[in-house]
């Protein structure tokens, strides 16, 4: 008969470590835990790798528990939505929850996100076609009219969609957002013909490149708001002093005569388009061409060049955080491999302990026989 001495359980080796977590000797104490209580097998299909997918993002490969892509999607839709990817789509909670996943897959499939950016070139060759002369006749103009109306009706059913799939939460996102905007604000504006050009905009939620540098200007507002508070200033004190130098002074423009209409023409001389007003100035006042002079320096020279540099600066940050982007999502990456090959191991360890058991109750059993 074999007999089987106790094993000791210091002397049993250790597993690696692994990057997944923060001690390796957390695999031997799984295995053991199965090997005192096969009840715990429960505890390690659920529980362990629910606190897995919970830390690291990764779903487990049994069925019936969420996949890394429904994870990652519910993350999203917890936190500030971003461009849909219908990679990325769920099924919402409650009864309709299958039509809507259905309506956020169809709208969201990159053919049907050409053919919306399709139709957007197609307005906005109509917009330019509106400006021909043979626009005007009645005939061409009802065919204009009804493409508008097409087009307009297309745009509708897109944020409809949307709307349907994510419901109160499209408004975390703001590119949707802003489409839906611009659709209401088509209906709502009829008459007004001359917004129809605003929906060229949304061009803007169909290119990534464009959303990026969007963002990275509207991120400078308060730097941009700060220069143009002081570009203000600066205005309005050479506007004192052209007035009050210049509004005597007999010139074939009335530039100088009131505060504001200095303030329009040194908007002009901000363009470069000084010349005939400071010699003009300069028969009646020699040194009248200094203070233009001193002008465009400060106005044009100076303060245009930090508005230049905040946005240099706006899109240099917009490169670092793509550069961090991605290297957060290779580091991601790597987490999710580790954590699959730890998974692997562990159903290893789960399989060979099964096996341990099977033997030692046929050895057992063979023994009483």
């Amino acid at each position: 008969m074999v007999q089987f001495a106790p094993t000791d359980q210091s002397n049993r080796p250790q597993a690696r470590p692994n990057r997944g977590f923060n001690d390796g000797r957390q695999i031997s104490e799984i295995s053991m835990n199965i090997n005192r209580d096969p009840s715990n097998r429960s505890t390690l299909d659920g529980s362990h790798d629910d606190n897995v997918r919970h830390t690291t993002g990764v779903g487990n490969r049994t069925s019936g528990n969420r996949t890394l892509v429904q994870i990652q999607a519910s993350e999203a839709e917890q936190g500030s939505l971003s461009t849909p990817n219908i990679t990325e789509l769920s099924r919402p909670d409650g009864p309709l929850g299958d039509f809507r996943l259905k309506c956020g897959k169809f709208i969201n499939h990159p053919y049907a996100e050409h053919f919306i950016t399709f139709i957007i070139f197609c307005n906005t060759v109509l917009l330019v076609l509106y400006t021909f002369e043979f626009a005007r006749e009645e005939r061409v103009k009802n065919i204009f009219e009804a493409l508008d109306y097409t087009f307009l009706g297309i745009f509708t059913f897109e944020s409809m969609l949307q709307l349907i799939y994510y419901d109160v939460k499209l408004l975390k996102n703001k590119w949707l957002s802003f489409d839906l905007i611009l659709v209401i604000a088509s209906w709502v504006f009829q008459t007004f013909t001359v917004l129809r050009c605003l929906r060229i905009l949304k061009i803007a939620s169909k290119f990534e490149a464009l959303q990026r540098l969007i963002t990275a200007l509207l991120d400078v507002i308060p730097n941009i708001t700060a220069i143009f508070s002081l570009l203000l200033l600066v205005f309005y004190i050479f506007a004192v002093m052209f007035t009050t130098l210049f509004k005597d002074l007999e010139l074939s423009r009335d530039y100088f005569s009131r505060l504001d209409k200095t303030l329009f023409s040194l908007f002009q001389f901000m363009t470069m388009d000084w010349q005939e007003a400071a010699r003009e100035c300069a028969v009646f006042l020699p040194w009248a061409p200094l203070l233009f002079v001193l002008f465009e320096i400060v106005s044009g020279f100076i303060v245009f060049n930090l508005i230049v540099a905040v946005l240099c600066e706006a899109l240099g940050l917009l490169e670092k955080d793509s550069e961090e982007e991605e290297m957060q999502r290779q580091i991601e990456e790597e987490r999710i491999d580790s954590m699959n090959s730890l998974l692997e191991r562990i159903e290893m360890i789960k399989t060979h302990q099964l096996k341990i058991q099977q033997t030692l109750r046929e050895v057992a059993n063979e023994k009483k026989d």
